[in-house]
């Protein structure tokens, strides 16, 4: 398990990557992959340790939550009940990312973890 993280979060070196960061509709995987982590690299620049990245990941989360049940919500109210039931079911899913996050503890400081120090 030397590297558990799926390569679609961990991008390989993309330093030599001539895509434009800044090109909003520009939504391919080199450019994408580079710009994640270029966030991911500034955000060491704040705090120390992983719990800035725990809580970005868990913000995160819980946006993509809400878009699915949104989109759900609005899928089910145009009478597509199936593709709604499917945001939904994601959302579901989503909700089990973040709880399992959530319970990862980073030490004493981390104040989103829901484990008990008992």
């Amino acid at each position: 398990m030397e590297n558990a993280v799926p390569d679609v979060v961990s991008p390989l070196n993309h330093d030599d990557c001539d895509c434009n960061l800044y090109d909003r509709d520009d939504v391919s995987e080199e450019r994408i992959s580079k710009l994640a982590a270029k966030l991911c690299d500034e955000a060491n620049e704040f705090a120390s340790g992983p719990l800035l990245h725990k809580v970005i990941a868990l913000t995160i989360i819980s946006r993509l939550i809400c878009w699915h049940k949104s989109i759900g919500d609005n899928q089910i109210a145009d009478g597509e009940i199936e593709c709604g039931t499917a945001w939904h079911r994601d959302a579901g899913q989503l909700q089990t990312a973040a709880m399992t996050l959530a319970n990862v503890g980073l030490g004493p400081d981390d104040f989103t973890c829901m484990q008990d120090d008992d």
